[in-house]
């Protein structure tokens, strides 16, 4: 289990990295999706 977790924040880290203008609304409706609050948080500061 603790390497699900530990890739789910390494793929949340990864987004966040490559999060851009053009993407930003995107990848908030895809964490929308998955109910992730820290990802959501991460696009809108943006």
């Amino acid at each position: 289990m603790l390497q699900i977790l530990g890739l789910h924040g390494r793929c949340r880290r990864y987004m966040l990295s490559r999060l851009t203008l053009h993407n930003c609304l995107d990848l908030y409706n895809f964490a929308k999706s998955l109910g992730n609050a820290e990802l959501q948080k991460g696009t809108f500061d943006l």
